[in-house]
């Protein structure tokens, strides 16, 4: 009988040159997949529970729900359900923003005389050719150096948001710290452009409010040479400028117009990037297999398709490409789905358990390949 598996991409696995630029951009959340596969197949989820803090206790109801707990099944788990939310939640949010910063830094061309900040030490040279007395760098995004006019160098300075909406009025003002900072080092008229980008457009309201309360906080820097050219432009001088954007096409519009910049197609990469698997697969097995043990206490998954493929000889130290792995994971699941007997697969459909067998292979390929030295990377019933 013939069953129609999905194909998937996992990054995690690939080291080709053809997945490179989508491993860069993406190595924040891929680094978090691999943290989620590494709590799955060590079973650290009891760790993630000890690491809540004291105020979850009262604030998250972690007390009341272990107080509960010997009666109730859902009292039980609910610490570890928090747990592991909060975990990938909080180490996602953290991620975002990188992601969203390397997608900039190369939709910029690359050509004689624009350099793009690919480091702390790079943003600090780019403004120090400008502003030589300048020493802070931490709170820069990205700093583009224009030097195709020989002594005439210029700067363009990206401050990415994913939203604007988020940490009320002190993340506004946060906004416009680094450029504060810039502006209190400024000793001539340097030719210095500060780019606020966010990359969701919002309601017309909250878009005013944010305007507004960056304009106010400018003011304060010279508030009788400042000029708001428009609600998206506020100039000090001819030279120094602060620019507001709303959405990826008018930022990179801004960016383009500024330097007469040539710009890779954004929709190339961008669907480069939507037809990853790593983190969503990682993420929600990873889950369901917490909700399999530790709510409906069944036997793990994972450790279930550890024994049965003991008994089987495959060997992955020569594969390099996701696809290749995907050809071996799919033949191993086939193998092994009609033996599949003892725990539970969430899906009612043989093609969907088939898909969930072959995608704990490709999680148990990824644990396998960073949880080994590289030389011993062979997974076998043999090992």
């Amino acid at each position: 009988m013939g069953y129609k598996i999905q194909k998937r991409v996992i990054l995690c696995l690939d080291e080709t040159d053809k997945t490179a630029l989508a491993r860069g951009i993406l190595s924040e959340t891929l680094s978090l997949a691999r943290n989620l596969v590494e709590i799955l197949f060590e079973e650290r989820f009891e760790a993630l529970k000890e690491e809540l803090d004291s105020i979850k206790e009262f604030a998250a109801g972690i007390h009341r729900a272990e107080k509960l707990a010997e009666g109730y099944n859902l009292a039980k788990f609910y610490p570890y359900f928090f747990a592991f939310h909060q975990f990938f939640h909080s180490s996602y949010r953290a991620r975002q923003g990188k992601i969203l910063e390397k997608i900039i830094k190369n939709l910029i061309v690359k050509e004689e005389g624009i350099r793009v900040s690919s480091s702390k030490k790079d943003t600090l040279e780019f403004v120090k050719k400008l502003i030589p007395t300048y020493e802070s760098s931490s709170d820069l995004d990205i700093v583009v150096l224009d030097e195709r006019d020989g002594q005439n160098k210029r700067i363009l300075v990206i401050q990415i948001r994913s939203r604007d909406d988020t940490g009320g009025t002190t993340a506004k003002h946060s906004l416009i710290k680094p450029f504060k900072k810039i502006w209190e080092k400024i000793e001539s008229e340097a030719d210095i452009s500060y780019l606020i980008g966010v990359w969701e457009e919002r309601k017309e309201q909250q878009k005013k409010t944010t305007i507004n309360e960056v304009i106010e906080t400018l003011r304060e820097l010279d508030k009788d040479n400042l000029e708001v050219c428009s609600e998206e432009e506020i100039r000090f001088s001819k030279r120094t400028s602060v620019r507001i954007c709303y959405g990826l096409d008018k930022i990179l519009n801004t960016i383009e117009e500024w330097g007469r910049i040539k710009l890779e197609d954004k929709e190339v990469i961008l669907k480069l990037l939507k037809e990853v698997d790593d983190l969503w697969l990682a993420y929600v097995i990873a889950y369901l297999e917490l909700e399999n043990t530790h709510l409906k206490a069944c036997q793990s998954n994972v450790n279930y398709l550890s024994d049965l493929l003991r008994e089987k000889n495959y060997e992955t130290a020569a594969l390099k490409s996701s696809s290749e792995y995907l050809r071996l994971a799919n033949k191993l699941a086939l193998d092994i789905a009609p033996r599949w007997k003892k725990s539970i697969i969430h899906f009612d459909s043989p093609s969907d358990m088939i898909c969930y067998i072959r995608d704990l292979i490709l999680l148990k390929f990824v644990y396998d390949k960073f949880s080994k030295p590289k030389a011993n990377r062979i997974s076998s019933g043999n090992t």
